[in-house]
């Protein structure tokens, strides 16, 4: 659920920054959204070898396919690093909703409160925010885990 909320949120970001132009919003949006494509990809791949097993079946419905692990080649570019390399792979993650957002964010502000544009840079503003918020969390629960199991 977490992913399809991800999903959509990334196709809102990414056409909200299209509408206004603002390339560089869409290509943190292509990018977020190639790094949950790719792991949609490796983990139906790995359910459907049978690698994955029936304990990341929470972690699979309700947060989606991109907190499973699942071992195996990435067809798209950069996969392969993004499954080795969790932690640094969510901290990209996070820069790629975080940086646009506040980019919006300074646009959003230029102009009066209540113009057409400002409430267009708004849009694009509130999906790389909840973008970023979503990869913070993520991020938060991956670290912390790490931690756990380390202690």
């Amino acid at each position: 659920m977490l992913d399809v909320v991800r999903a959509v949120c990334v196709l809102i970001a990414i056409a909200s920054a299209a509408r206004l132009r603002f390339a560089f919003g869409v290509m943190c949006g292509l990018a977020i959204a190639s790094g949950l494509l790719g792991s949609t990809l490796r983990v139906a791949a790995a359910v459907r070898h049978g690698a994955v097993g029936g304990e990341y079946a929470f972690g699979l419905i309700f947060l989606g396919p991109s907190t499973v692990p699942a071992s195996g080649r990435s067809v798209l570019p950069g996969g392969s690093w993004m499954q080795v390399h969790q932690l640094a792979s969510l901290l990209v993650s996070t820069a790629l909703a975080t940086r646009p957002c506040a980019s919006a964010w300074r646009h959003s502000t230029k102009p009066s409160p209540h113009s057409l544009e400002s409430h267009r840079w708004d849009t694009v503003l509130a999906s790389f925010l909840l973008l970023a918020v979503i990869a913070q969390i993520r991020l938060l629960l991956v670290m912390f885990s790490a931690w756990f199991s380390a202690h």
